[in-house]
């Protein structure tokens, strides 16, 4: 008798601990498509330093403080968080066809988002002057790509008006730059030369002047920004 109460007693607190660990775990969100799924979860009873990622045969996870966790699948988008979950920390699976999320999936999985939020998620779009850099003169850019002579492989230094970069490609360097200054620079072309650049910080005009010595020009140009709202 004694053994068939254990037994049941056991049974019992297993089912509770079952129940309160499903409980924790609270979907917040799905969105399931013909090439990926996706879910988000609200774990509370997580800290609030919890962080980290997982990745398996056509899935990847994400796990942290929500807006920590958009801000890595989506760099480059603002996330800002306004509900109680969004201060919590989440997990976020995406199940996808592709072995690797690309970036032409990341893009969908945002428009998406954007169409199907279901009051959970919402996406803010808006045109914003920013500065776009092109190869005009390949001469001048051919003489500024960086020679790597002596063992460094990528090298920076930066001071009130200056940035110099070594072994940083026109894309890095545009992103270095706007991380500087606070005004953003994108170069979208296919020119991947590592280069060597001298930048004169000190006003838009001394940043243009110092593009121009390595064959490169800015040119003012809108670009669509989004904004995640959780």
């Amino acid at each position: 008798m004694k053994l068939v109460f254990c037994q049941l007693l056991s049974l019992c607190l297993f089912l509770n601990l079952s129940t309160v660990q499903a409980n924790e775990h609270v979907i917040i969100y799905q969105l399931e498509k013909p090439n990926y799924r996706l879910e988000i979860e609200s774990l509370p009873e997580l800290p609030g330093n919890t962080k980290g990622s997982s990745e398996g045969a056509n899935m990847i996870q994400y796990l942290g403080p929500a807006a920590q966790v958009f801000d890595e699948f989506f760099p480059g988008v603002v996330v800002e968080t306004n509900s109680e979950w969004s201060n919590q920390v989440i997990r976020m699976t995406i199940y996808a066809d592709e072995i690797e999320l690309t970036p032409g999936l990341k893009s969908q999985i945002l428009s998406d988002l954007a169409e199907n939020g279901k009051g959970v998620i919402r996406i803010e779009e808006s045109l914003k002057d920013i500065y776009c850099l092109s190869v005009a003169d390949t001469k001048l850019y051919d003489k500024a790509i960086f020679k790597n002579n002596r063992g460094t492989v990528k090298s920076s230094s930066s001071g009130t008006d200056y940035l110099e970069l070594k072994g940083y490609s026109l894309m890095e360097i545009a992103d270095k730059l706007s991380e500087k200054i606070g005004f953003q620079y994108i170069y979208e072309g296919d020119a991947n030369d590592k280069l060597k650049v001298d930048l004169d910080t000190h006003d838009l005009e001394s940043i243009a002047e110092s593009f121009g010595k390595a064959g490169v020009i800015s040119t003012v140009c809108q670009k669509d920004f989004k904004k995640i709202i959780l």
